[in-house]
């Protein structure tokens, strides 16, 4: 009889030969499969193999973007000591005391707190423009810039001298003779430019190298028609600068991508002519983007004096959302959608959320207390 162990050691033996041929078996299949798959895709493809770079996401559209241009900030207006002394004040010229753009014009200022004065322009002489050694106002607006160029000579030139003696800028609206039929190359009187009245426009954009923006950012371009008729310019002058135009629209094969010449609708005068900063609108608040354009106008012309804050805050009144009647008060359903728009939707949707079961609480404690 044959010990145990002898019986034993040759079965481990082929055991653990059996393991090693069984494992190199499993490489080597591996190792030909890796092989001839490439090689079978290869043939029945008919073309190389190649590697392919993901690319990241892309959204479809860029906002009307023309090109991807970076934001640029903001232009900053003041300039510091070394100017002449006037008052952050607007003098206004209306038309009549009732005229349309006048009354937008005013409601304007007064939302933004500038301090003004109105005049009905071609109404006698001109209100005082100086007290002591300090000037009264830092800018003139101009309703209609026909007053402006039909003034009395007398106080056409107090008007000139003020502003070459205080740096004061002067607004221009050209808006009488834009819904007038078509001119072209009418010449203002008086300025080496040009302008062609009545003019369909449409695809308005602003000239991102222009000083005058500071609200206003450039890059975009607003589609579209734009209302009413405007007056465009045509300067051959360097002290001009286009800060906005649009795409001539006479017929409507121009509603097309590339249909018409674009014209400038905004120009900036830097007074290199005559000494006298201006800016020149072809039109008035019949197109929106105008007002916070006048606003940025103000600003530039007044050297940072008439400049509003860049800041902006939202005014939450509990009572009426939480405690009012049923059709204005915020409920649940009102902070799902902010809490799916992402971290910073997250992070005010449980704000509100913290302040919707605050006020739950104190407003069911005090209808405890009445009873």
């Amino acid at each position: 009889m044959w010990p145990r162990s002898y019986v034993c050691a040759p079965l481990k033996m082929a055991c653990r030969l059996n393991k090693r041929t069984s494992v190199a078996r499993l490489l080597a299949a591996a190792l030909i499969v890796g092989i001839a798959v490439p090689l079978l895709l290869y043939h029945v493809s008919g073309s190389r193999l190649r590697w392919t770079r993901t690319r990241s996401p892309e959204p479809p559209f860029l906002c009307h973007q023309e090109a991807p241009t970076r934001p640029r900030a903001a232009n900053e207006h003041a300039t510091g000591a070394g100017r002449p002394r006037v008052d952050a004040r607007v003098l206004l010229f209306v038309e009549t005391p009732l005229s349309e753009l006048g009354r937008e014009l005013r409601a304007l200022l007064d939302w933004n707190r500038i301090r003004y004065r109105a005049e009905v322009a071609g109404r006698g002489a001109l209100p005082a423009l100086t007290s002591a050694d300090r000037g009264r106002y830092a800018v003139f607006v101009f309703e209609s810039a026909e007053r402006y160029l039909a003034m009395e000579r007398w106080n056409r030139d107090i008007v000139n001298m003020y502003c070459r003696e205080y740096d004061v800028g002067v607004v221009l609206f050209a808006t009488g003779a834009a819904a007038s039929e078509p001119r072209r190359g009418v010449e203002l009187q008086g300025f080496p430019m040009f302008a062609t009245t009545g003019v369909p426009l449409r695809d308005y954009e602003l000239n991102g190298y222009s000083s005058v923006l500071r609200v206003l950012r450039a890059g975009e371009t607003h589609r579209g028609r734009l209302p009413a008729r405007w007056t465009t310019f045509n300067a051959n002058h360097s002290t001009y600068e286009t800060v906005a135009h649009a795409r001539a629209a006479w017929t409507d094969d121009a509603e097309g991508a590339g249909g018409g010449e674009m014209r400038a609708v905004v120009v900036e005068d830097k007074g290199f002519f005559d000494g006298i900063r201006r800016v020149w609108f072809g039109q008035g608040f019949g197109f929106w983007l105008h007002r916070p354009l006048l606003l940025d106008a103000l600003s530039f012309l007044s050297h940072g004096k008439l400049s509003i804050t860049l800041d902006r805050y939202m005014l939450v009144d509990i009572d009426d959302i939480f405690v009012g009647e049923k059709s204005r008060r915020m409920t649940r359903e009102d902070v799902k959608p902010p809490v799916a728009g992402g971290d910073g939707g997250v992070r005010d949707a449980a704000i509100v959320s913290k302040l919707h079961r605050c006020v739950s609480r104190q407003t069911k404690k005090s209808r405890r207390d009445l009873r």
